[in-house]
């Protein structure tokens, strides 16, 4: 009787059960469910081991990040992949102002406070607070060269498990446009792929 009247986060019982048959759901729609795992193996073979560093970097922030991009998400792959980056490029805009003795922006919360956020509640993934301060701090052009650097080595380490995994996934020179013909075919596989490079 407890667990039926526990509240997670916002939701009781029977909202949370709804909530992770939604997931379920979602997961398994015919156009999302191959994209879906594409973007976890992607997580787990070319992520998660940078995730390891950014989580005693970034601290709190960065760590329900990761709990929400890579548990408590369902949409097509793109989608996620921008999630991933926007909550990175957050995290980091924190870290950067931390550093540099800047006080956080007003509706962010304190360290001491992120401890007590409920793994269902995900941190807000927008620049549009963050962008402002770091401009005012002197710090933007140094954020946006670590953020490039950080985010090239989240490409850099799928570029090399796509290519030690499926031999072939990278043309070797640069791959010319999609011909109508070609783009019409109903194979993917007819379809010319880039370099390592161009995908980078």
């Amino acid at each position: 009787s407890k667990m039926l009247t526990q509240i997670f986060g916002h939701r009781d019982c029977l909202e949370m059960l709804l909530h992770d048959l939604a997931h379920m759901e979602k997961f398994v729609e015919a156009g999302r469910f191959w994209q879906q795992v594409g973007f976890f193996s992607f997580l787990h073979a070319s992520v998660a081991p940078l995730h390891l560093k950014w989580r005693e970097v970034l601290g709190k922030r960065w760590e329900l990040s990761w709990h929400y991009v890579s548990a408590d998400m369902n949409a097509v792959a793109n989608h996620m992949l921008m999630t991933l980056k926007a909550q990175l490029m957050v995290a980091m805009a924190r870290k950067t102002l931390l550093d540099a003795g800047i006080p956080r922006i007003p509706t962010e919360v304190t360290e001491d406070e992120l401890e007590a956020v409920k793994a269902d509640v995900y941190p807000r993934a927008s620049m549009a607070e963050w962008k402002p301060s770091l401009a005012d701090a002197g710090l933007l052009s140094q954020f946006e060269e670590s953020f490039r650097r950080e985010w090239e080595h989240v490409l850099g380490a799928h570029v090399r498990h796509a290519e030690d995994n499926f031999p072939g996934v990278f043309e070797d020179g640069n791959a010319e446009g999609l011909a109508d013909s070609v783009v019409h075919q109903a194979s993917f596989d007819l379809w010319p792929r880039p370099s390592a490079d161009e995908f980078v």
